[in-house]
Formats: structure tokens, sequence, C-alpha cells
């Protein structure tokens, strides 16, 4: 073998020792570098801390409270009557409002009926009062002749009761008397048919029908209108039996009794008052019912420009009742299984308490057994527990009167403006 091969191979020699070299060097450090990535010391992982939940809450105060009780009722009459005549005859002329919706005031002449038959009558029965005094006058002379005669006879003493009475014409005397009267009460009910021969509105109406027209023969038995009074209607309001307790209702038809708001279908809102309870419960809801009285009920003392009232409307009523001391006004959304109260304790922390529901509505609710500034809960909470920490929003948090104050106005206020 040359020596320039003998180097060469030498030299690769060399070569394949220092790659040899280099790759273990490399696998021991790759080797020590994953044994110090696997054990390397890990940080323990920490939950980090929960944020106690922000809720919106209301500080409420004791106060008197005036309960308003809702509830519905249809508008009937006040006073209904159908007219008939009291004389027969043709009617001759009518009213010109005389047809159904018409408006009539008490007097006005609905009908009338032909009278020249009831004229004729008072003047025969004029004659015949004549002929009664004529006769009456003529007996009383026959009285003043016939007690003469008696007085000369000899016998007086001697005569019974009955001759005497006979002899002095008393039993002539009464008939003739009772004649007079009798005349005399045929001319005035002569009169009186005359002047039933005049339908008239008994009081201010509205025609509910009209049932006649000119020419027709009326008859006692012919109904010619019905008419409606509009002085006043009545609402016949249906409420639960345990509501009655917040009415007040009046000893006498003109004692005080709870104002009621009535709200028309047409948005007009009128005002009245409690009548009278009605005897009986609804047969089907097995509610009590009250009568409300609703004065000008179609505007027209006070001309105002709203839709009127209509018979037979249903509408919604408000009933202004009895007031209630020492009672806190607490929003209904407030309430949480139908009585319970979250409330915010003085750490900020949830209370779950009962409630003493006093009376309650579809929008807020009466209650007692808290104290001043307690601070309720309004907002949701996905999870509550007792005594779990809580974030109160703003100056609710802070519970002062002027809040509790201005919720108790703003939900007032909102009750008299209800449509």
């Amino acid at each position: 073998m040359s020596p320039q091969r003998k180097i060469t191979l030498v030299r690769l020699l060399r070569g394949l020792i220092l790659l040899a070299v280099i790759a273990a060097a490399l696998g021991t450090s790759g080797a020590v570098s994953a044994y110090f990535l696997k054990n390397r010391p890990r940080p323990q992982r920490q939950r980090p801390p929960q944020a106690a939940p922000l809720v919106q809450a209301q500080a409420v105060y004791a106060g008197a409270h005036q309960v308003t009780l809702r509830a519905n009722g249809t508008v009937i009459p006040a006073v209904e009557v159908t007219l008939q005549p009291q004389v027969t005859g043709r009617i001759t002329s009518i009213h010109p409002h005389f047809l159904e919706g018409g408006l009539v005031q008490k007097g006005d002449a609905l009908a009338r009926i032909e009278p020249r038959d009831y004229d004729l009558a008072i003047v025969s029965h004029e004659a015949q009062l004549e002929t009664a005094r004529y006769e009456l006058k003529v007996e009383e002379g026959q009285q003043d002749v016939a007690q003469r005669e008696w007085e000369l006879l000899s016998m007086q003493e001697d005569a019974s009761a009955l001759d005497k009475e006979l002899a002095l014409r008393k039993p002539q005397f009464r008939q003739k008397q009772a004649n007079l009267r009798a005349a005399q009460a045929q001319l005035e009910k002569a009169r009186l048919d005359l002047e039933r021969t005049v339908i008239t509105a008994p009081f201010n109406g509205v025609l509910r029908s009209a049932d006649v027209d000119v020419g027709d023969l009326a008859t006692p038995q012919t109904p010619v209108a019905t008419i409606v009074g509009t002085d006043a209607y009545w609402v016949r309001v249906s409420i639960p039996v345990d509501d009655l307790k917040w009415v007040l209702l009046p000893d006498t038809p003109d004692a005080t009794s709870s104002a009621v708001r009535v709200y028309s279908n047409s948005g007009a809102v009128r005002t009245g008052r409690v009548l009278s309870l009605l005897s009986d419960l609804e047969p089907e809801g097995r509610l009590a019912r009250l009568l409300v009285e609703v004065k000008d009920p179609l505007d027209l003392e006070e001309n105002t420009p709203r839709p009127p009232l209509l018979l037979g409307e249903y509408v919604r009523v408000e009933i202004v009742g009895r007031m209630i001391d020492d009672v806190f006004v607490v929003p209904r959304q407030a309430l949480r299984d139908g009585d319970e109260l979250w409330l915010a304790a003085r750490d900020d922390t949830l209370n779950i308490a009962q409630t003493d529901i006093v009376w309650s509505d579809i929008d807020y609710v009466l209650l007692r057994g808290l104290t001043d500034g307690t601070r309720i809960i309004l907002s949701d909470l996905a999870a509550p527990v007792e005594g779990m920490a809580l974030r109160l929003q703003g100056a609710l948090a802070a519970g002062t009167q002027d809040t509790a104050e201005r919720e108790i106005s703003q939900y007032a206020a909102g009750r008299e403006s209800r449509p």
C-alpha cells in the first residue's frame, strides 16, 4: 500500500471517530434535557376567587297605603221603564226624537193620542156635576119645609128616631150629597184621561225602543217606548268575596262609599262610587257583585268631548278601597316562590325570609313583618344560598328613605294614570 493511500485512510478514520463523538455528545445532551424537562418543578394550579353577584336592591319603609282593587264590570241601566198608555186612541203625533237612541228630557211629550173623545167626556161630566149641584140645592129647600112641618106636629115626643129621620128627609139629602161627590169624581177622572192622552218622558233619558207611529191604535196593553235614564248608569262589578273587606260600602244610599274609576274601551275614564252590594253571588264564578253608580254617563251636563259610556259595555274598574297603616310596599317581582323575599343583610349577604302578605295586586304587594330600611333584592340569582355574598348597585345599597318614598309615589301616580 502506498504511503499516500495510508494517509487517506487515517484521515477518514479520524473523521468517523469525530462524528461518533459528536453524535454521542448530542444524544447525551438530549437525554439530559428531556429528563430535566420531564422532571421540572410545576406551579400548583389555583382557582381564581369567585366574584359576588351584582344585584339591584330597594330599601322599603313602613307607611299608610290605600288599597285599589281592579275588576271588570258591565254597564247596565240605573232606571229603565216601558211606557204604555193609560187610555185608548189613535196616535196623532210623536216627538221629533222619537226613535231608538233619541234623547229626551223629563216632561217631553213623546206621543199624543186623539183627545176629542176625552174633551167631550169632560163637557158631559161638567153637565152632570151641575145637575147634581142643582138637585142638592132643591133637596136642601125640601129639608127646610120638612123641618117646619115636623115642628108643627103635636106628636114629636111619641115619634121614633127613624120616623123623625124619614120625616126630615135625611136619607134623600145624603143621596144628593153622594150624587154630587160622584159627579165631581167623574169630572176629575175625565180631566185626568184627557191629560193621559199625552204620553210624557218620566225622566231625562234615551229611547231604547220606539214602538208606535202616527196612526197606530194605542191601548193600555200597547208598549209605546222603552226609555233608559241618562242621569246615571250602573256598572255591575264582580270581585272576590275576600276583597269585600277592603271596600267601603254605604249604610244608606247617600252615605260615603268607595270611589271608583271606570275605564271604557274607548279610552275614556269616568269616576263613580260604590252604590250597594248585591245579595247574591255570581252564579258561575261565585264572585261577589257590586253596583257602581256613574253619573252623567253621556256627558250631557258637562258637554265633555269624549265617547259616551254605552249600555252593555264591558269595562275595567278600579275601586279605591280602605287605607292600611304600617305596611311596606314591595314590587311583586321581588316575591320568590310565592311568599319569600331575598333581603340584603347588613354585611351585604343574602337573607331569605318569609313574608306576611296583607294585600296584593299584579304590580305590588303590601307586607308586614319587615323593619324600616330593609333592603329587598330585585335582581334574579342563579343559585341563591343563604349567607352568600352580594354586591349592591349604586345608591340603592345605601337604603335612603327618599328612594323608597319616591318608588311609592311613582307607583301611586301610575295607578292614577293607568288606562
